[in-house]
């Protein structure tokens, strides 16, 4: 009876496999079927939430490694499963986790006679579409560039990126790299970048908005892409960070009107909040041109800016005094901020340490990350000022922050 269920899978009409329309019952019917087999690899996964599209995968995986000769046809018709739930696999929606399992099947010859073809068809579009692409020795690279310029693959791109449920990072990167292609009728530059920036990316779209060669150079756009890094520890992703001084550095360098100090002296900033000494001669340099601004009182208003967008991920980012942040009921240090005319905080400096300096250096990297977003150009008036900072409590609460000025903004 078994082998009679089994050949019935492998006898079933193809069908396209879409994972919203997947019901329990598609996993009973092979459950049922391979009942008989005591291999463990067909057993449930036992989690806490279930999940059929988790459980098909699993027991699909673990019937094209049973033993044959424990468990006759379960490959096979596992294999079969498989196969028919792809379907054509040149999609924008195919499943990329049922098409890892069908170029093994069609490589290895796991419940199939090995079928190169087929495998490489599967493996083509999981090179295109995810960062899990198995090795294809049999497809050189002249000819993996081929298939990327060709309008099939472009327009496929196109439709797997503008659905937001299956876009994935990889092929947005394919995607932007086939619209930098000038010899292609499909260059896109400006979207190519956008795909590029999403895609994190980030190292090859700061370079693509810098080098002026597709697109008018934007220093603090591609700053934009390392900004956060400002907010992290020392080392977690250097090549980042070298590439946020080389920005600084280039912007300091082309500066040459008021907005234009005022964003680079901001990327500077961001450059140099874990080693101001790499960035101390751009910093110097911005400052001096930008001479002897005045003292203002920061307004109201200004305020209420400030606490309203930083707040909270002051709360969240200053450390406990277990970990090098300052104590509960300390004094909180004391900053001041230079605004630049464009009413954005473009430098912020500590007057005063608190007791913690990890708490200090969380408060920098807020400011340097986040502090653009906050527009005082209330206080500001279209000149740069100094104003002293509204104090920050080292024990402040994310919680009571967030019931009091709403939710944070987490972009």
């Amino acid at each position: 009876m078994r082998l009679l269920m089994l050949l019935s899978l492998l006898a079933a009409p193809a069908a396209a496999f879409n994972p919203d329309s997947l019901v329990w019952e598609d996993v009973s019917a092979l459950q049922r079927a391979t009942n008989g087999c005591p291999d463990r690899a067909l057993r449930p996964t036992g989690h806490h939430v279930p999940d059929p599209h988790r459980e098909l995968l699993h027991l699909l995986e673990g019937m094209i490694q049973v033993d044959p000769a424990a468990c006759p046809g379960v490959r096979e018709a596992g294999a079969a499963e498989i196969r028919r739930r792809i379907g054509m696999p040149e999609r924008a929606d195919v499943d990329l986790a049922l098409l890892e399992l069908g170029w093994r099947i069609a490589e290895e010859g796991r419940g199939m006679a090995p079928d190169s073809a087929l495998a490489d068809r599967y493996g083509r579009m999981l090179w295109l579409f995810t960062e899990r692409a198995p090795p294809m020795p049999r497809w050189p690279e002249e000819a993996r560039a081929a298939f990327l310029a060709r309008p099939e693959t472009i327009r496929l791109l196109q439709a797997q990126t503008g659905n937001e449920r299956t876009a994935t990072r990889r092929a947005r990167e394919r995607l932007g790299e086939a619209l930098l292609n000038r010899e292609l009728p499909t260059y896109d530059p400006a979207t190519a970048v956008a795909l590029l920036e999403r895609s994190e990316s980030g190292l090859r779209a700061s370079q693509l908005l810098t080098d002026g060669a597709h697109l008018p150079v934007d220093y603090p756009r591609a700053a934009r892409l390392h900004l956060w890094l400002a907010g992290t520890p020392p080392g977690v992703r250097d090549d980042l960070f070298a590439e946020l001084i080389r920005i600084a550095r280039l912007a300091a360098g082309a500066a040459s009107t008021p907005v234009a100090r005022a964003e680079a002296l901001r990327i500077v900033f961001a450059a140099g909040v874990h080693d101001p000494s790499v960035v101390a001669a751009e910093r110097a340099r911005l400052l001096a041109a930008i001479g002897r601004p005045p003292t203002v009182p920061l307004i109201a208003g200004d305020a209420d800016h400030i606490a309203r967008a930083l707040n909270w991920h002051f709360a969240f980012d200053m450390p406990d005094a277990d970990l090098g942040g300052a104590p509960r009921g300390s004094p909180p240090a004391r900053l001041r901020g230079l605004i630049g005319p464009d009413g954005r905080m473009a430098l912020v400096e500590i007057v005063r340490p608190s007791l913690g300096r990890r708490s200090d250096e969380a408060l920098i990297g807020v400011w340097a990350e986040r502090g653009a977003r906050v527009d005082l150009g209330a206080t500001a008036r279209g000149r740069f000022v100094w104003v002293d900072l509204p104090p920050v409590d080292p024990g402040m609460d994310t919680g009571e922050v967030q019931e009091r000025w709403g939710e944070p903004d987490l972009d």
